[in-house]
């Protein structure tokens, strides 16, 4: 069960929507740190959404889930 339920959130990119489902099934629930920054000239000022941050409480959970998200999802090369 999502905490929320961004398959319902018609501003984040529906790919973005996918992976952040992904993400949740494999890792757990996660806590969202920053979604859309208004006058953002990168991703998280894009819309629909491309860009989310997740917060991770130690170095090494980071790593573990950026590896598996360059594992398994390719990166954007539109994105700006």
């Amino acid at each position: 069960m999502h905490l929320i339920d961004t398959t319902q959130l018609e501003f984040i990119h529906p790919i973005m929507r996918l992976l952040l489902d992904d993400i949740e099934v494999m890792f757990g629930r996660q806590v969202v740190t920053s979604l859309y920054r208004i006058g953002d000239d990168g991703v998280h000022g894009t819309l629909p959404l491309r860009g989310t941050d997740l917060r991770a409480r130690r170095a090494v959970d980071a790593r573990r889930k950026i590896k598996w998200i360059n594992k398994y999802w390719k990166y954007d090369l539109k994105r700006p």
